[in-house]
């Protein structure tokens, strides 16, 4: 997997993954209903909350090239100091293969040593056990349920809260070394 800035041309693959039904019906933020100018204008908010240190998105490409297959970032609009949180999608196609984990490890590796980050977090809704399966994988521990968190369908759904600090990435880097 390569990870890049995303850029201008992305739009259309940007727009393929918010609208996707699948993705979305799996997903904490609203989506659907995103067209090419909404996308181009999500690609540069992007690009100006690099410049405000705020956000730091990339679009996921196969190593072989190609469409984007999914974006994966940090964000730090609404954390604390000294941390972000991470989020990531990925085109149905590319699900249950290693894509997300190779992404997010190399965005949360990013986050502790480039962006010299103290927690990263990250949530993901209760039903959505293979993106909270991707969160274990890089460590992440569970810090608690917000309950009936994501407007879905008719109703409300429970989100899971999972955190890493930099100490335990740290020690697990130092156990794989």
């Amino acid at each position: 997997m390569v990870l890049r800035p995303l850029m201008a041309k992305d739009d259309l693959s940007v727009r393929e993954l918010a609208n996707d039904p699948r993705i979305a019906s799996l997903s904490i933020w609203p989506m659907r209903g995103y067209g090419r100018k909404m996308c181009r204008r999500w690609i540069a908010g992007t690009h100006q909350g690099w410049l405000e240190g705020a956000v730091a998105e990339f679009a996921m490409e196969p190593k072989s090239g190609g469409d984007v297959v999914g974006l994966v970032g940090l964000d730090a609009r609404e954390a604390g100091p000294a941390s972000a949180e991470l989020a990531f999608l990925l085109k149905v196609g590319f699900w249950a293969q290693g894509y997300a984990t190779e992404a997010a490890q190399a965005v949360v590796e990013f986050g502790f040593k480039r962006l010299k980050l103290n927690r990263i977090y990250a949530r993901h809704l209760a039903s959505n056990t293979a993106s909270g399966r991707v969160l274990a994988k890089l460590g992440m521990r569970e810090e608690g349920v917000l309950r009936e968190f994501a407007p879905k369908g008719e109703g409300f759904e429970d989100a899971v809260l999972l955190s890493l600090l930099r100490r335990e990435w740290k020690k697990g880097v130092e156990k794989v070394e």
